[in-house]
């Protein structure tokens, strides 16, 4: 077995924790969420305004935020309770009919997944370039 020892642990560990709290952040999250929603947007599925509904009410709903663990992007709300059933399909019910599904936010996240993935990246070497440990390689 491999052994290996690390000089100057504590200055490693001390940047190892710093690193932890500083990336990702609050802000970079609800930024990469942005990236998604933009996409997600041009994909969400406008319906024809019947019984009462606008078209285009499910896309209004559309919003992103960020934690410092996630990014988040949302549809629907109390007005609009039928995001999920769009999405994700339903079986046919008891009244009659069903929906097929149409992920359009799955589509918009892995259609951006690699910009975000980019962002992450530079964002993460801006972090550890800050600490001075040395350049990042993605």
């Amino acid at each position: 077995m491999a052994r290996v020892t690390i000089s100057n642990d504590e200055r490693v560990l001390a940047a190892l924790a710093k690193i932890s709290e500083l990336a990702p952040d609050k802000q970079f999250n609800e930024v990469a969420a942005r990236i998604v929603l933009a996409d997600a947007q041009q994909r969400v599925p406008i319906g024809p305004g019947r019984r009462g509904h606008r078209p285009g009410t499910l896309a209004r709903t559309g919003r992103a935020s960020g934690t410092k663990k996630a990014g988040f992007v949302r549809y629907g709300g109390g007005k609009v309770p039928y995001a999920g059933p769009i999405h994700f399909g339903h079986f046919p019910r008891p009244q009659g009919g069903y929906t097929l599904p149409n992920p359009w936010l799955y589509d918009a996240a892995d259609s951006r997944a690699d910009e975000v993935k980019v962002r992450f990246l530079e964002h993460f070497a801006k972090v550890v370039a800050g600490l001075g440990l040395g350049p990042v390689r993605g």
